[in-house]
């Protein structure tokens, strides 16, 4: 009763392996495709081999099915090593691999033929004296060292995994994967040890319960689907950078984009935290710890880029991981500076132009008002510039007003207000002043004007110019009070002789 129990058990387990095996060809599509197939083909042999030996009547049949048993067992825990380790993004050297999988087959060869040198079995014959049929072995130094070998495989397998979810570093495998591989070691021990009870191996009903958890993480967790064969095409031939990160912010991929953007990408390898890639922005740290969004940041080169991230999640909404595409928008981003100088600055000299002078300044009109602190126009105007054009001409005109806004620019704080107020006419919003050091200022400016020649075009000239200063917020007056007030102040400045300050 109980082997035909089992038997329907391991039949169940073969049809699922099968049917597993067969979803994940047609309808899965990642990396570890072949290793997990390959693992899938040898479970099911060795599934079988178990069927076949509880079913067997004489030793030798017996001994067939042992031999079904070990051709899957002797490759199913490097498959599995593989497997794990390629899932966790962890690289196994490839001379490794091809020792583990030549050591597989040296054990299977040496079973096939303990006949000759009985260094598997020394003997072996069937027992009939548990209710589940099994072969009765004596084992042999090569069967030891073929047991050490699974061990050592499995307990690797293990090992990778504690170290993925005690590092919280890179891919971690869902809870029913790492539960299947337990269930796998803690059996094989059991069994190993001879403590199986009924003469049952509990290894292939362990198979049975790993294959259902196995399927329960691809069907729910959607392991394999972060990314998949299918769209390497099309990422590798976007123009966007694009740039795969895990749950903890550890790269994954990116394609040929990513890496001329990022140029040490092309030697960092699978489960580096992204922070540490050299050139790498603060905003999209920030925006991954935000869970996505679009940011814009500029690299050391003066490009600027704009980025749009966004989480990768599996059908029970847990985050795998994000998707980060980078577009440059250099061109667009300088041209849109260029708009807003333009909006917001004199065309010809580079400081503020007379409409965003004047927000500017209300605004900080507001803030001076409530503080009580001191503030003040100065209204300056070029003297005999009329002259100078009709001299020398327009275009040298020019250069002289853009001479005198360097001159002056160098001398303010950085949060003094300067602007062209019209042709030769400057104004200044000085504030968190007195009326003496906004005085001593206006000297420093118009001595800055006029206290060195100016050379322009092979042209040697010396230019002055009238300062007005008025106090702003005087009772109930206005800032363009203010404004109206230190200009009647420069014409007084004109009319008494030019190149002076005059207080209001």
């Amino acid at each position: 009763m109980i082997t035909a129990v089992l038997s329907v058990i391991l039949g169940v387990s073969i049809l699922m392996s099968l049917a597993l095996g067969a979803y994940t060809m047609v309808r899965c599509d990642y990396r570890e495709k072949p290793v997990f197939v390959s693992l899938l083909f040898f479970v099911t042999i060795y599934i079988l081999g178990y069927l076949l030996e509880i079913n067997a009547n004489t030793a030798d049949g017996g001994f067939v099915a042992v031999k079904v048993i070990y051709f899957g067992s002797s490759f199913m825990a490097p498959l599995l090593l593989m497997f794990i380790a390629g899932y966790c993004r962890i690289k196994i050297p490839k001379l490794l691999i091809a020792f583990l999988l030549c050591f597989s087959l040296f054990i299977l060869v040496a079973l096939w033929t303990t006949d000759i040198h009985k260094l598997f079995y020394s003997s072996y014959e069937m027992n009939f004296d548990y209710p589940v049929r099994s072969l009765a072995k004596e084992r042999d130094i090569i069967n030891t060292i073929g047991h050490i070998q699974v061990f050592g495989c499995t307990l690797a397998s293990v090992f990778i995994v504690g170290y993925r979810y005690i590092s919280k570093k890179g891919r971690r495998p869902p809870w029913p994967i790492t539960t299947g591989i337990l269930l796998g070691v803690v059996t094989h021990i059991y069994y190993f040890l001879g403590l199986s009870s009924f003469g049952i191996n509990y290894v292939p009903l362990a198979m049975f319960i790993a294959l259902l958890l196995f399927s329960l993480s691809i069907f729910k967790y959607n392991i394999f689907n972060i990314i998949n064969r299918a769209s390497e095409l099309a990422v590798s031939s976007m123009a966007e950078a694009f740039i795969l990160v895990d749950a903890d912010g550890r790269f994954i991929d990116s394609n040929e984009s990513a890496r001329e953007l990022f140029a040490s990408l092309k030697s960092v390898s699978e489960n580096t935290p992204v922070s540490q890639i050299e050139g790498w922005p603060e905003e999209l740290d920030i925006a991954c710890g935000n869970k996505g969004g679009l940011v814009q940041f500029a690299m050391n080169d003066g490009k600027f880029y704009k980025a749009s991230i966004s989480p990768v999640l599996a059908e029970n909404r847990n985050l795998l991981g994000y998707v980060i595409l980078a577009q440059d928008i250099t061109e667009s981003a300088l041209f849109t500076r260029k708009l807003e100088e333009m909006a917001y600055n004199d065309s010809l000299t580079g400081i503020l132009n007379r409409s965003s002078f004047t927000s500017l300044a209300l605004a900080q009109f507001k803030r001076v008002k409530r503080t009580g602190r001191g503030s003040f126009v100065i209204m300056l105007d070029i003297d005999h510039f009329k002259n100078i054009n009709d001299t020398y001409g327009h275009p040298f005109g020019d250069h002289v007003l853009v001479s005198i806004a360097e001159r002056i620019k160098e001398i303010l704080r950085p949060y003094d207000l300067f602007a062209r107020y019209g042709g030769e006419e400057f104004i200044l919003y000085i504030t968190d002043v007195t009326g003496k050091s906004v005085m001593e200022l206006a000297e420093r400016a118009r001595h800055a004007v006029c206290g060195t020649p100016m050379e322009i075009q092979g042209v040697k000239l010396t230019v002055s110019a009238s300062f007005g200063v008025a106090p702003v917020g005087i009772g109930e007056d206005t800032f363009h009070d203010a404004v109206r007030y230190a200009d009647e102040a420069l014409y007084r400045a004109k009319r008494e002789g030019r190149n002076r300050v005059v207080m209001y």
